[in-house]
C-alpha cells in the first residue's frame, strides 16, 4: 500500500478529515485508499498526490520522514 504526504491545509480543502492521521503541524499522511476514493481528485495516485501538493511514498518512507 502507498501513502501520500501532503499539506494539511490542502488535504482539508479536498474534504479529508485529518484528525486521526499521522501528522505534524503542517503535513499529514493519507492512505492510498482514501486518496483514490476522493471525488474531488482525478488520475493516478501520483497525479492525485501532485494535486494535493504532496508525494506518494511507502509506509516505511512516511514513518522515516515523521520520526
Amino acid at each position: 500500500m502507498q501513502y501520500v504526504i501532503c499539506q494539511r491545509s490542502t488535504a482539508e480543502l479536498h474534504d479529508f478529515k485529518t484528525a486521526h492521521h499521522l501528522k505534524d503541524e503542517k503535513r499529514v499522511v493519507l492512505s492510498e485508499k482514501e486518496v483514490m476514493s476522493n471525488r474531488t481528485l482525478s488520475g493516478t495516485l501520483n497525479e492525485r498526490a501532485a494535486q494535493l501538493d504532496g508525494v506518494a511514498c511507502s509506509l516505511q518512507d512516511a514513518k522515516f520522514i515523521f520520526n
